[in-house]
């Protein structure tokens, strides 16, 4: 499988959705991003866009999902991983030296592709691939404070629902 995309969610489970977007995963799954397909069809009504176009409902889709502590990983090609989160913190951190064990070996990126962070308030200077996966974007205090975090990889999307969250879904937009 191709890997040009993943969805981290807020309990670090890492999702690699292969060559399919974001929005899309969101649409076929929503209850696995703590929504409903009526609060996503209200959102692409407000904006009077159909379903799966890359417009202003995606993006404010998207955006809340990243408030709500999800993270965008997408490889923009020949160029760099972009990682979009709320903020650059320890579980992300850890998280993504879990996602860099997987993204090392991904045909036409590899260990040394950039990685490039942007949260809501900045952006994080880029590292590469390998040096997330040795943990170089990491101190010993981001280590010892995520000693019992455990981020991991899942296989489907199912796998990816928490229940905290299908006990938080939202109806309407």
């Amino acid at each position: 499988m191709a890997h040009n995309a993943y969805w981290l969610n807020p309990r670090g489970k890492i999702l690699d959705i292969g060559l399919g977007t974001h929005i899309d995963q969101v649409i076929l799954s929503p209850k696995s991003f703590g929504l409903t397909d009526r609060y996503i069809r209200n959102i692409y009504d407000k904006f009077n866009e159909p379903m799966n176009l890359e417009g202003k409902a995606r993006e404010q889709i998207m955006l809340e999902l990243i408030n709500d502590g999800y993270v965008r990983i997408r490889l923009i090609k020949n160029q760099f991983w972009l990682v979009n989160a709320k903020q650059w913190n320890k579980p992300l951190k850890k998280a993504l030296s879990v996602w860099a064990e997987d993204a090392k070996d991904v045909k036409g990126a590899g260990k040394y592709m950039p990685v490039k962070v942007v949260t809501n308030k900045e952006t994080i200077g880029t590292y590469t691939v390998e040096d997330m996966y040795y943990d170089k974007h990491m101190n010993e205090s981001d280590i010892s404070a995520t000693k019992d975090f455990h981020p991991v990889i899942v296989e489907s999307v199912f796998d990816f629902l928490e229940s905290k969250y299908s006990e938080y879904l939202r109806e309407s937009a």
